[in-house]
């Protein structure tokens, strides 16, 4: 009985997590972010390893411009559930944006490995490798991301950096 009732409790518990964590992206959306601060960093004073209250503590460091802040909640969520295409796409994209393109490499590769069919990656991927001035290996993951889902303006761009790889010089294309 004693096991059961625990059971039952432990349910409750991760209802009203998940309940608390709701309303608190509900306050992000509504631009809340102290208050939506205050509910997850309750969720995490009660679960300090929750996935889902680390990658939404990101995100509102995000909305407050703390990049470094949303780095280190995104990284620590990454650490416990190493398979989250969100977070992988999520932490490329601003290690891109802060011009960290070794790191957002890096991090594109390692999402790559879990979702490898995953076209917004592979552009990723790209964008950070021509950042880096890695030209023939941009190319191949904007092929990439090309052949698994074909757009007009990627594949535009993937025909004009090829002419612009033909001009500097030989290549494998």
């Amino acid at each position: 009985m004693a096991e059961f009732l625990e059971n039952i409790a432990h349910s409750l518990e991760v209802e009203r997590e998940e309940d608390s964590l709701d309303r608190a992206a509900k306050l992000l959306r509504e631009n809340n972010l102290d208050a939506a601060m205050r509910l997850v960093k309750q969720a995490l004073l009660r679960r300090e390893n929750d996935v889902t209250a680390l990658e939404l503590l990101g995100d509102i460091h995000i909305r407050a411009t703390a990049h470094m802040d949303a780095v280190e909640q995104w990284e620590r969520a990454l650490r416990l559930q190493p398979d989250s295409q969100g977070l992988y796409s999520k932490l490329g994209n601003l290690y891109s944006r802060l011009h960290y393109f070794d790191k957002a490499i890096s991090i594109y590769k390692r999402g790559l490995f879990f979702h490898p069919n995953n076209p917004a990656m592979h552009y990723g991927l790209a964008m950070a490798l021509r950042e880096n001035e890695r030209y023939e290996e941009a190319i191949e993951a904007l092929r990439s991301s090309c052949d698994l889902q074909p757009n007009p303006r990627k594949k535009a761009l993937l025909l004009a950096w090829l002419r612009e790889l033909e001009g500097k010089g030989p290549t494998t294309s």
